[in-house]
């Protein structure tokens, strides 16, 4: 029987989770097997724990065309096993069965893509907004961009394409091989969008992303991004952003001298994913019904000393149905070394389904109360935000929530407070949140 060494996987003890890296892809884990036929292979395990790789060797049985058994080679558990004296398994190799095998169910569910060798942060991004844009967008990006670049156009209609295959995906009209192709044909495309001459484009805001791709994908190919980044970006070259019905920082500006005195001012700008400090507790309703003020001098000589207040908001809450937040979930101590946030990324989830947002109206100057609950949240799970590993959770049927891990799509079997609860480094960091 032959043993080989097939790869790294990631093992928390507590919560029984197997996680794969970003570097590896499922498919070269698995032993190419005959149904009923088995081999011995081995696995390194960082034991989320202790800090520290384990070498295990397993006997994989292939069962049928989709379901591996797994079973620990070496401990008594095993030994009694290949004597069969009575059937009694580790906890880790069931995880291993059940984290290998999944739920094979697809069409209720977005395909998943594979990882091109430390992708994750790339994949995350982009089936949290192929979720969020369930609409065919092939003929819009296309009109969007007709007097775009040659290399912006090609990636943005590819990225178009391959939105609308996922979702034809879903609803059974097409294959999981058409999926793939078109998921390789984009990422074609944007290796070749990040190698342009930047001489050769001179729209600025193309300058700038291709100097932000050529980083995550050519000299910093190895490293871990972070997904907001690529977010922006892929709403960018795409034009699917609506900049009116964007949450935006809102102030008012009150002179001291006078308090009937007001002048209101709004980002011209807004962000594509509207950035949420931390600092503090609070979930997400604490957030926005937060009003910050500060006194400062105003640069005008005619207002002098001003008040200023804050508060989130948009031009008209009512024609708002999405909103995009960022967890701005690293920080830096007092010696400028940065560190993630945890527990108060992990506490901006509220326990309640349906929670009500308090949002500033810049048209009538006024508050509303408006009505939201989640529907994806892009999850980085790791010690540090410079490495570990980024998924997507997606509100599913029934309020049920289903986890894009690069190529697995597999449903969860606890609530979206709950994962965060079970899973003691996960939190989430993009969240996109739809009108009830």
């Amino acid at each position: 029987m032959s043993v080989e060494v097939s790869g790294r996987l990631y093992w928390n003890p507590d919560t029984l989770e197997v996680l794969i890296p970003s570097e590896v892809t499922v498919k070269s884990l698995i032993p190419a097997l005959e149904v009923g036929q088995t081999k011995e292979v081995k696995f390194e395990f960082h034991n989320d724990k202790s800090k520290r790789f384990e070498v295990r060797t397993y006997r994989v049985t292939r069962k049928d065309a989709e379901t591996f058994d797994f079973n620990r080679v070496g401990g008594v558990r095993s030994f009694l096993n290949l004597f069969n004296f009575f059937k009694l398994r580790s906890a880790q190799s069931k995880a291993i069965s059940k984290f290998f095998n999944g739920d094979t169910t697809v069409a209720e569910k977005l395909p998943g893509f594979e990882n091109k060798n430390q992708t994750c942060f790339m994949n995350a991004a982009l089936k949290q907004i192929i979720i969020d844009n369930p609409q065919k967008i092939t003929d819009k990006v296309t009109e969007n961009t007709r007097n775009k670049p040659e290399a912006h156009k090609n990636l943005a209609i590819a990225f178009a394409r391959l939105s609308d295959a996922c979702h034809d995906f879903k609803s059974g009209q097409i294959t999981k091989g058409r999926v793939d192709r078109l998921f390789d044909e984009f990422y074609h495309q944007l290796q070749a969008f990040a190698k342009q001459d930047l001489t050769l484009t001179s729209e600025r805001n193309d300058q700038d992303f291709i100097t932000c791709m050529k980083r995550m994908f050519v000299t910093e190919a190895n490293r871990q991004h972070d997904p907001n980044e690529f977010g922006q970006f892929i709403y960018h070259i795409t034009g699917l952003r609506d900049k009116e019905n964007e949450l935006r920082l809102c102030r008012k500006m009150v002179r001291q001298s006078n308090t009937s005195d007001i002048d209101y001012k709004t980002d011209s700008n807004p962000p594509t994913y509207y950035p949420i400090d931390l600092a503090g507790n609070g979930n997400l309703v604490d957030k926005f019904s937060h009003e910050s003020s500060e006194s400062y001098s105003r640069k005008d000589p005619d207002w002098g000393e001003t008040d200023r207040f804050s508060r989130i908001g948009c031009n008209n809450p009512s024609t708002l149905t999405t909103i995009r937040l960022q967890a701005k979930v690293t920080g830096l101590d007092d010696f400028g070394d940065s560190f993630k946030r945890t527990s108060e990324a992990r506490a901006l989830i509220p326990k309640q389904d349906v929670f009500e947002l308090e949002l500033f109206n810049n048209t009538t100057k006024k508050v509303d109360k408006c009505k939201f609950k989640i529907k994806a949240v892009v999850v980085h799970s790791g010690s540090d935000s410079k490495s570990g590993h980024y998924y997507t959770l997606e509100r599913g049927a029934n309020d049920s929530w289903i986890k894009h891990n690069d190529n697995r799509v597999t449903h969860l079997k606890t609530d979206l407070h709950d994962h965060f609860r079970r899973n003691k480094t996960a939190v989430p960091h993009l969240i996109t949140l739809e009108r009830v």
